[in-house]
């Protein structure tokens, strides 16, 4: 399954794949830090969000602000982050990093003072993503997802549950390098299904580019339901 996502690209002074060349054209390289005199290249990383209809914000997750862009690691969850934080999912940026618990601090919540626990990087863009962003960057993207069984923590498969149950658990499909697998939306493909088309729907409205048509949406969706 694949979900909708928006690529926000932002400038940088650190080291990064993507740059921006004149104001106008993107590359991929292999740069070291952008020098102060070279005014014709500028870094730039890549951050991955989507909807909190597909991942809601949690403690500890790093999120970027719709209007001012600003990027913060969120540790106290209230209303006031619906429509305005959406949750970075993956990037080109080494610096935006979680800790990875163990099993027992998994369990209470804690992993102050605890050996097994380290930080990682959060999920990481694949190059062959870089490359085709570059020759598109105003393209649609979309994300795999896949959905764990809520009692095995494995891919479902099983006839164990129903559909709406499994799907109340879809998480991002990494691979091996902890990466995410993001491809452009396909054209052609016939019609979306109306939870998909009420994702992107808001997703769209919180981005400011559909916010018009929102209201009118939820009430012909909401009739549908």
């Amino acid at each position: 399954m694949k979900e909708l996502i928006k690529v926000v690209m932002l400038p940088t002074e650190e080291a990064s794949t993507v740059y921006e060349l004149d104001s106008s054209t993107l590359h991929i390289g292999d740069f070291a830090k952008c020098k102060r005199e070279d005014v014709r290249r500028i870094n730039q990383h890549l951050y991955i969000t989507t909807s909190q209809d597909v991942e809601p914000i949690k403690e500890g997750d790093w999120c970027l602000h719709n209007d001012t862009k600003n990027i913060s690691q969120h540790h106290d969850i209230d209303n006031s982050l619906v429509g305005h934080w959406f949750k970075i999912i993956a990037t080109t940026d080494p610096k935006l990093t979680i800790w990875k618990q163990c099993e027992d601090c998994k369990s209470i919540g804690n992993h102050v003072g605890c050996n097994l626990c380290k930080k990682i990087n959060i999920p990481q863009i694949q190059q062959s993503f870089l490359k085709e962003f570059v020759a598109n960057p105003d393209g649609e993207w979309e994300v795999e997802c896949e959905a764990l069984c809520t009692q095995t923590g494995k891919p479902c498969g099983m006839p164990c549950m129903n559909e709406e149950v499994c799907n109340e658990n879809i998480t991002l499909k990494l691979n091996p390098n902890n990466e995410v697998t993001i491809t452009p939306v396909e054209e052609g493909e016939g019609f979306i299904s109306l939870k998909r088309a009420k994702k992107y729907a808001r997703h769209q409205h919180f981005l400011g580019t559909q916010g018009k048509d929102l209201v009118e949406f939820e009430d012909w969706a909401y009739k549908l339901d």
